[in-house]
C-alpha cells in the first residue's frame, strides 16, 4: 500500500467517490475519512511494513504555520513508531495505491481540491492498465527518495525538536 502525497496530515479521503475503499476494508464507510483514520483503519488491516509514505519533508515552506510542520512531524512519528516507512521527495504527485487499485489525479486530498478547484481524481482497478503505470511511476519515485530507514525515527524526532523549539513549544 502506498500513499503519496505532497501533504499527509488532516487531509480528506473521499471514500465513497471511489470502489478502492469498499474494497479495501468490506464494510460501510462515511463519505470521507481524515488521514488519521485512514491510517487507523489500514492498519488495523494491514501489515505496518507493507504501508510506505511518500511526502514532502515538512518544513516551513510546505505550510505556513510553524504548527502545522509539528502537527505533521508528529503524525509521522508515530507512524514510524509502528512500521510504516516514510520517504521523503519533492514531488506534486498524488496516488492512494493498493492491491486492488489506485486513487490518482490533479486533486489535493482537501476539501478545496474536492470542492473548490476544477480538478480530477480517478480510480482505476489493479486490472487495468494505467495502474500498472502508477505502480511504475511511483517505484521511480522511491527509487530517488530520501529514505533513512532505521534513521527516520531519529530524524523525525530531530525535525520536531528544532520546530518546537523554534514556536517555544519545547
Amino acid at each position: 500500500m502506498y500513499v503519496v502525497s505532497p501533504l499527509v496530515k488532516s487531509l480528506n479521503y473521499y471514500v465513497k467517490a471511489s470502489g478502492l475503499f469498499t474494497s479495501i476494508f468490506g464494510e460501510t464507510l462515511p463519505d470521507q475519512l481524515r488521514t488519521e483514520h485512514l491510517f487507523e483503519m489500514l492498519l488495523r488491516k494491514n501489515s505496518s511494513s507493507d504501508i510506505r509514505i511518500i511526502t514532502r519533508l515538512p518544513t516551513e515552506r510546505k505550510y505556513e504555520r510553524l504548527f502545522d510542520v509539528i502537527n505533521e512531524l508528529e503524525f509521522l512519528t508515530s507512524l514510524v513508531e509502528r512500521g510504516v516507512k516514510v520517504y521523503f521527495f519533492e514531488h506534486h504527485k498524488k496516488y492512494l495505491l493498493t492491491n486492488f487499485g489506485v486513487v490518482t489525479g490533479s486533486a489535493n486530498y482537501t476539501p478545496s481540491g474536492r470542492y473548490l478547484t476544477p480538478e480530477s481524481t480517478f480510480f482505476f482497478d489493479a486490472g487495468d492498465p494505467t495502474y500498472k503505470e502508477c505502480q511504475e511511476d511511483i517505484d521511480a519515485v522511491i527509487r530517488k527518495a530520501d529514505f533513512k530507514g532505521e534513521k527516520t525515527m531519529a530524524f523525525l524526532r530531530e525535525k520536531l525538536r528544532r520546530f518546537e523549539e523554534m514556536v517555544g513549544k519545547a
